[in-house]
């Protein structure tokens, strides 16, 4: 089974990627952990479960066509492109493309297969709204972790009106997250 874990580069609390990683090391049926390749939550939870699990993959979603354009773009905020298992290139005419617009283009394979995922959003704009509202479209079960309840109820009152209910869900508590999905999600 694919999780997806996506989040904000700002979203660098390491105790809440440790708690996160760790819980889905235990989940026997999770074999792949895949994110855009960027920094902070969605770069450390995929290697701490693999320390705790080395048998998992870890997969990026990129918007880059090679790895040469990675290395090129690596200043924005990446994770090393070591870190991954395997990459899923953006395929297709890159180089006139402007590269917000690339990163919106490798959402639906990111999702794809995954019938769970797990977000750390803020207020903050950035394509995490974008997979967030794409994953609740394709029903795919979603857990919304937020740095704080203030944020937690903000999203939650902003995404009220156009997300289907029972498929999403908000968590200021990484440990009210994680009894969660072990008890929703299929393991």
């Amino acid at each position: 089974m694919k999780i997806v874990i996506c989040g904000t580069r700002e979203s660098r609390d390491l105790e809440v990627s440790r708690q996160v990683g760790e819980a889905l090391a235990g989940f026997p049926s999770c074999t792949v952990l895949a994110n855009g390749g960027t920094y902070g939550f969605p770069r450390e939870v995929p290697l701490i479960a693999k320390a705790n699990r080395p048998e998992l993959l870890i997969e990026a979603y990129t918007p880059f066509a090679s790895e040469e354009e990675w290395r090129r773009y690596a200043h924005l905020g990446l994770s090393d492109i070591t870190d991954y298992d395997h990459i899923n290139w953006l395929c297709g005419q890159t180089n006139d493309s402007n590269l917000k617009l690339r990163a919106l283009q490798r959402i639906p394979s990111l999702l794809d297969g995954s019938r769970t995922a797990i977000f750390y959003a803020s207020n903050t704009s950035g394509n995490t709204h974008v997979e967030i509202i794409s994953a609740n479209s394709l029903e795919i079960r979603s857990f919304i972790l937020t740095p704080d309840r203030e944020v937690r109820d903000l999203l939650k009152d902003s995404y009220k009106m156009i997300l289907k209910r029972g498929i999403t869900r908000f968590y200021s508590d990484p440990n009210e997250l994680i009894k969660d999905l072990f008890e929703e999600v299929d393991i």
